[in-house]
């Protein structure tokens, strides 16, 4: 089973797009499954008829790390999780389903290292071993929880890795120009000090091996 998992907020022209890039007839693997999260209750009407989609409409925005939590716990291997402002090449699937190492969160080589998880296979043997995505370090937003997976990772012998023959592209700042800018500066402090509260200083300074708060 390969299943591409969405979480979406307010990009549903994005997600349109991103959605016929992965679908697209000349691709040389298609997926079994499309999962979307509707973070923002956007008009997804056509995609629910479809028996190919699934589409979880929570009502209020749950928040990246909520979402990914979602997705790992209801969707069975192999999952993809990706951003809405993706889109696939004619052979990203296939590479990136060859390149799938059960020890390893794998992305698209394409993708900075920096922004792994805006493109990751999680497979059950990671998950099911470091736990969940931490919900309170960005409640209902999206930052830090990535740093903060990516380090308990580590501790319990887990890594990223980068497929390199893997492309996949990426809307440039999209998010930021939907943005209220004043909160999400708000929103990007709040989480930035919640990590430095469980972890002791920013990504890559950090004091603690084991997490203050918890």
């Amino acid at each position: 089973m390969i299943s591409i998992c969405v979480p979406t907020l307010t990009r549903v022209d994005l997600l349109h797009k991103m959605i016929e890039t992965i679908l697209d007839e000349k691709n040389t693997m298609l997926p079994d499954r499309i999962y979307i999260i509707d973070n923002g209750n956007q008009f997804l009407s056509e995609y629910i008829k479809e028996k190919a989609y699934e589409i979880y409409i929570p009502g209020f925005n749950l928040g990246v790390a909520a979402s990914w939590n979602w997705f790992c716990k209801n969707v069975p291997e192999h999952r993809l999780i990706c951003n809405d402002d993706m889109y696939f090449y004619e052979d990203t699937l296939e590479r990136w389903i060859n390149g799938y190492d059960e020890n390893f969160v794998v992305y698209p080589g394409g993708v900075p290292s920096a922004n792994s998880f805006s493109a990751y296979i999680m497979p059950d043997k990671v998950f099911n071993d470091v736990g969940d995505f931490d919900e309170e370090i960005s409640p209902h937003y999206a930052y830090f929880e990535d740093n903060d997976y990516h380090r308990r990772m580590l501790f319990k012998g887990y890594d990223l890795k980068a497929i390199t023959d893997c492309r996949i592209g990426h809307h440039s700042s999209s998010t930021l120009k939907r943005l209220n800018m004043t909160e999400h500066h708000l929103r990007f402090q709040l989480a930035q000090q919640n990590y430095i509260r469980k972890w002791g200083d920013l990504p890559g300074h950090e004091k603690y091996d084991t997490p203050y708060n918890k």
